[in-house]
């Protein structure tokens, strides 16, 4: 791949990244460690940015604990991963041999919603055990807001997710052709867009205006994966 250095192997799994992850990442630090400063004015300059990284960290297991669980997955399949492509937008999973069983299909899918999962029961434990207000506790709500935006996106019937995946080789398992299937899936998404446009405006009437507009921004992307503009 173009612009994408081997970074190791894990489980004869090849995991590249590409260099602008790391912008990525720096952004990410730096958001993080401003809004720490907004929301805890008497914090030291060193305690945001230590919070920044920290956080940074927690969000990364999230993301990316999340697609190495399909490694493991995969290998219970008995169908491994290839190689994994780690970009500025969502990491893949890449396998060479996708001539597998529905069933197989869907053990793969399921590895990274059971890590997300255990991740944010994890979190929220953590959450009740720190005191309002302090570093462990603000961790802990970074850590509940990567696990559960990833399990939540990852049970979303996207194509290219794993509920879309599980979706889609469960109608093949019972009949369906892989053409019908994925319109089915298609057909999902849009009546799921639809739905989430009338909570978002629903929450827009109520002045929640940041839950509002990001369930109408999780619509606009549930719709174009329905109309086949995102792949």
């Amino acid at each position: 791949m173009k612009n994408k250095i081997i970074l190791f192997k894990i489980a004869n799994t090849t995991v590249k990244i590409s260099p602008s992850v790391f912008i990525n990442i720096l952004f990410l630090w730096a958001f993080i460690s401003w809004l720490t400063g907004i929301q805890h004015p008497e914090r030291l300059i060193w305690e945001r940015i230590l919070t920044g990284v920290l956080a940074s960290l927690l969000l990364l297991i999230a993301d990316l604990g999340h697609t190495l669980a399909h490694v493991v997955s995969a290998r219970y399949a008995g169908a491994p991963m290839d190689e994994i492509h780690i970009s500025s937008g969502m990491p893949r999973t890449i396998y060479h041999d996708n001539n597998v069983s529905p069933s197989v299909h869907r053990l793969r899918s399921f590895g990274g919603p059971i890590f997300n999962f255990l991740g944010l029961v994890i979190s929220l434990v953590w959450y009740t055990l720190t005191l309002h207000g302090s570093l462990a506790n603000d961790l802990a709500t970074w850590s509940i807001i990567g696990f559960a935006f990833i399990l939540v996106g990852s049970l979303t019937p996207l194509p290219y997710v794993d509920a879309g995946t599980i979706l889609k080789w469960t109608l093949v398992e019972h009949g369906r052709t892989l053409s019908q299937a994925d319109a089915i899936v298609r057909r999902v998404d849009l009546i799921l867009g639809a739905l989430l446009i009338i909570l978002g405006l629903v929450l827009l009437f109520w002045h929640l205006w940041w839950w509002g507009l990001l369930i109408l921004a999780g619509a606009a992307i549930v719709i174009a994966s329905g109309l086949g503009l995102m792949r």
